[in-house]
């Protein structure tokens, strides 16, 4: 029984947490942390308290440097304005090891991961758009990878192909 309104569940490639968005609908603006669920404990902890909205959780499929890693997106620089950047998570040493920022008035949403953890694919509004980015960690290049005038947003990967 987790302790708040839980969004999107993502459980861990080994199979052992649950990372998960739980709101705060009592603060003003509305906020949610990412909190992870450790299934031989039944603990639920709060990994990245802060104010805004932490949304969006995606592990990593393969280990980087040793951990499964969780991508997820957050207004934690801008509450106010709901500008999102997507925020890379150590979930074992509970730090944010990196993140991904495409400037003013750009807002990043629903991180996924490559297979291979190579790459992130992301959805990116711009104020009038909403196309689909991806993210390479080799160089931190992102290049636009739809270009329509339709909602796109929240891609997967076709894993094992």
């Amino acid at each position: 029984t987790a302790p708040g309104p839980v969004r999107n569940p993502k459980w861990s490639p080994d199979g052992t947490r649950i990372m998960m968005s739980m709101g705060n609908p009592t603060t003003d603006p509305p906020h949610s942390s990412l909190y992870m669920y450790t299934v031989s404990t039944g603990v639920f902890e709060d990994v990245v308290p802060a104010p805004g909205l932490d949304e969006n959780p995606s592990w990593s499929p393969v280990k980087i440097n040793g951990s499964y890693l969780v991508a997820f997106d957050s207004t934690r620089w801008d509450i106010f304005q709901y500008s999102h950047h997507i925020f890379i998570l150590n979930p074992d040493t509970m730090t944010i090891v990196g993140e991904i920022d495409a400037g003013d008035g750009k807002s990043l949403h629903h991180p996924t991961w490559s297979s291979d953890g190579r790459y992130l694919i992301f959805d990116m509004y711009d104020g009038e758009d909403q196309e689909l980015y991806l993210y390479k960690f080799e160089t931190g290049d992102i290049t636009q990878v739809t270009d329509n005038d339709i909602y796109d947003g929240c891609a997967s990967w076709c894993w094992h192909w």
